[in-house]
C-alpha cells in the first residue's frame, strides 16, 4: 500500500483578516476523512503509516499533514465538509515492471522516456511485461555483445517477441514465445549486417547475389533458327555485372531430339568474356533447319 502526503487547513468561517485565503485559519481543529463508501478512514502521520487514525487536530498555524491512500474523500474540517481527491486518484507505479491497471507511470517506467538497465541475467526470464531494456552481460542473448532489447507481452510467460539490437554495429535478432518456449534468436536482413540474399531479373535473364559476394546470373535464350551445318555466335549481358570476370558454363538444346549430338554450344571464356558480358556460339548438328536454344550459366563476385 502507498499512502500519499496531504495537508488539510482550518479556516475560520466568518473572521476575514489580511490573509492570502482571506479567512482567519483555526488552530486545534479536529479533522475527519471517510471514503468513497462513506466509512470513516484512518489518517497516518507519516508514508510508513504510524499513527494512524480517524481524527486528527490543526496545529498553531490551522494545520494538519496526513498520508493516505490514493483516491477520493470526504473531508470535515471545523464543521464544513468537502470533497477531495487525493493523488489525483491514480497511485504510481512501485518499480520500472509495474504492470498494476489505473497507475500512473513515472519517467523510466518500461524504458518510456529511458530504458531499464539488465545485469547479467537471463533474457529468458523478461517475457511478463512490454518493455525497453539495455542488457549489460545477459545470458541467453543472440550473441555475446551487449545491446538494447525491446520486448512486447501479449501474455505474460506464455506469449511475447523479444528484439535485441547490439550496442555495437547494426546487427539485430528477434525471437518470440509461444505458449511458454521461446524460439531461437533469428537475425534480422539488413545490407549492414550482411544478412540478405537479393534476387531479381531482367531482360538479360535472372541473378542472386549471396551475402558472402558470390553472384550467380542465369540466362535461357528463346531459341534461333539454324539451317542443317550452320553455327552463329551470340552475346549474352549479365543481368546483373560481376566485379571480376566470371566462369560461364552452359548446354543447347533442339526443337526434337534424334541423337545428343544434334547441336553445340561452345562459350568464350577467355577474350569474349568481361564482368558484363559474355560471347557465346551455338551450331545445329542435324540434317535440317531446327530452332537451337542455349542455357547459360555465370557464377563469380558482386562484392
Amino acid at each position: 500500500m502507498t499512502l500519499v502526503r496531504h495537508t488539510i487547513t482550518a479556516i475560520e468561517r466568518d473572521q476575514a483578516d489580511a490573509t492570502a485565503s482571506g479567512k482567519q485559519v483555526v488552530a486545534g481543529a479536529v479533522v475527519t476523512m471517510t471514503d468513497s463508501g462513506g466509512s470513516a478512514y484512518q489518517m497516518a502521520d507519516n508514508a510508513a503509516g504510524a499513527n494512524a487514525s480517524t481524527s486528527k487536530t490543526t496545529n498553531s498555524d490551522g494545520q494538519v499533514t496526513v498520508y493516505v491512500e490514493p483516491g477520493q474523500y470526504t473531508v470535515t474540517v471545523n464543521g464544513i465538509s468537502s470533497g477531495i481527491t487525493v493523488g489525483n486518484g491514480f497511485e504510481v507505479t512501485q518499480s520500472p515492471t509495474d504492470a498494476t491497471a489505473g497507475r500512473l507511470l513515472k519517467v523510466g517506467d518500461f524504458g518510456v522516456g529511458g530504458y531499464i538497465t539488465l545485469s547479467a541475467v537471463s533474457l529468458d526470464t523478461i517475457d511478463q511485461v512490454t518493455g525497453f531494456y539495455y542488457c549489460i552481460n545477459c545470458t541467453d542473448r543472440p550473441a555475446a555483445i551487449n545491446g538494447y532489447m525491446d520486448v512486447y507481452v501479449n501474455s505474460p510467460g506464455s506469449f511475447a517477441k523479444q528484439t535485441y539490437s547490439a550496442i555495437g554495429d547494426s546487427r539485430t535478432w528477434i525471437r518470440t514465445l509461444f505458449s511458454g518456449t521461446w524460439s531461437d534468436w533469428i537475425p534480422v536482413a539488413t545490407e549492414d549486417n550482411n544478412a540478405l540474399i537479393e534476387f531479381g531479373s531482367n531482360a538479360n535473364g535472372s541473378f542472386t547475389k549471396f551475402p558472402d559476394g558470390t553472384l550467380v546470373c542465369v540466362f535461357a535464350d528463346s531459341g534461333n533458327s539454324l539451317s542443317a551445318g550452320q553455327n552463329a555466335s551470340y552475346t549474352w549481358l549479365f543481368p546483373s555485372s560481376f566485379i571480376s570476370t566470371p566462369t560461364v558454363t552452359g548446354s543447347s538444346s533442339i526443337s526434337f531430339s534424334v541423337s545428343f549430338e544434334q547441336s553445340s554450344l561452345v562459350i568464350d571464356n577467355s577474350a569474349g568474356t568481361n564482368v558484363n558480358q559474355s560471347r557465346y556460339a551455338i551450331k545445329n548438328n542435324s540434317g535440317s533447319t531446327q530452332t537451337i536454344k542455349a542455357n547459360l550459366t555465370a557464377i563469380g563476385r558482386w562484392k
